[in-house]
């Protein structure tokens, strides 16, 4: 059963970075564009360390550099010098980074929306409790 448990999350998490894939391509972004976006965005105007963004994404320091190189070259992010550790690069959303946001934010919510279609509050609820207890497991497993 176990085995078929992770099989089957394994299986959803390719699903749905498709899913994000194709909304987020509708607007020339990619799924792991979307959320980096999300997160600078979160961030506000003071930006967040790339090294922050890679934990916030859980990549490497290199998969980071290339999405972050990718995303100002097509004008969605921008880097900054940290103003008080001249050793730290920050990330910030760009104008048009803010406008891919609002650009998805409906089709988004629609997806959303149909995805638990049938599900109830208390169903969506359980939901989360469970996946935040199996990625503390992972995260205990993995120290």
């Amino acid at each position: 059963m176990d085995e078929k448990i992770i099989s089957t999350i394994f299986k959803l998490d390719n699903m749905l970075r498709r899913m994000g894939n194709r909304i987020a391509g509708v607007l020339g972004a990619t799924q792991q564009q979307w959320a980096v976006l999300d997160i600078l965005n979160e961030a506000g105007p003071g930006g967040i360390p790339l090294s922050e963004l890679g934990k916030s994404l859980d990549v490497t320091k290199g998969n980071i550099t290339g999405l972050i190189d990718r995303m100002e070259r097509d004008g969605l992010a921008k880097r900054k010098d940290d103003p008080k550790d001249r050793r730290v690069i920050r990330a910030n959303v760009t104008a048009k980074g803010k406008k891919v946001l609002r650009d998805i934010q409906p089709v988004k919510d629609q997806w959303g929306t149909r995805l638990f279609e049938g599900f109830t509050a208390r169903d969506k609820k359980d939901i989360m409790d469970q996946l935040n207890r199996l990625m503390d497991r992972v995260t205990e497993l993995e120290s």
